[in-house]
């Protein structure tokens, strides 16, 4: 439309143009003259129009980032308030993680902690807490602490999966500070409402053991007590499984 406007702008003035040399030496009817002079001013307001259209038709992001999310395809019609992409800004990251309500006391903000992101090859954060959450999970019991990391190389991405370390080494009961990440389905629930898991020994032989759960991590859940590094845990088949059956092993 613009290109339109801009064409017929550029006839309009030289058409001006050349009729107000005849104009001036009295070769023009006045009648002639104001209708060709009426033409290259709708002809400016109309390029103006189509200019501005044109401007409008621009993205400007309120702050500097990366698309997040596209929502609307090349050649889509939208209409004003409609969004087209999502922005985010990841030069820092905000981390949630779920902590047992008997452990909530024992955070500060400030505090330090490490994160571990397996899917870059463990690689290493450091980061600290800057909010503790007050409202309890209905269902786990778990209260969200966010973690502040800084993310200038972009490498770590929103909803990865991580493991956090808090540096007071009281982030589960097994000692090491670690909340294990296992498959929901995994965690059964008994009849006195304890959470167990089954697990397999050297013999494999099923046992199961009662574990304390933690929040929700994407399709897992944290185990926050109960669980060792090392354990053979049955996360297939768990239903079919009783104290001392032999367990074969699938990988």
């Amino acid at each position: 439309m613009y290109n339109i406007a801009k064409a017929t702008l550029n006839r309009a003035r030289d058409g001006y143009d050349r009729l107000s040399a005849l104009h001036e030496n009295k070769s023009l009817p006045e009648v002639q003259y104001v209708e060709v002079k009426t033409a290259l001013e709708q002809a400016e307001s109309a390029e103006k129009i189509a200019l501005k259209n044109l401007e409008d038709c621009n993205l400007y992001a309120p702050f500097s980032g990366v698309i997040g999310k596209r929502y609307m395809e090349t050649g889509a019609n939208i209409t004003p308030g409609i969004p087209v992409y999502s922005i985010m800004n990841i030069n820092s990251i905000k981390i949630k993680i779920a902590i047992p309500e008997r452990e909530i006391s024992s955070i500060r903000n400030g505090e330090k902690s490490q994160i571990i992101v397996p899917a870059l090859n463990d690689l290493l954060f450091e980061g600290k807490v800057i909010e503790k959450g007050v409202t309890a999970h209905p269902i786990s019991h778990t209260y969200d602490i966010k973690v502040h990391i800084e993310n200038k190389d972009h490498q770590l991405l929103p909803g990865m999966v991580c493991k956090a370390y808090l540096t007071n080494g009281e982030g589960a009961e097994n000692g090491t500070g670690i909340n294990i990440v296992v498959p929901l389905k995994s965690v059964q629930l008994d009849h006195s409402g304890k959470h167990f898991v089954w697990l397999i020994d050297k013999e494999g032989k099923a046992f199961h053991r009662e574990v304390s759960i933690g929040g929700f991590i994407g399709n897992g859940i944290t185990v926050t007590g109960g669980l060792h590094e090392g354990d053979m845990l049955v996360t297939e088949g768990y239903r079919n499984v009783s104290p001392g059956v032999i367990v074969e092993v699938v990988e």
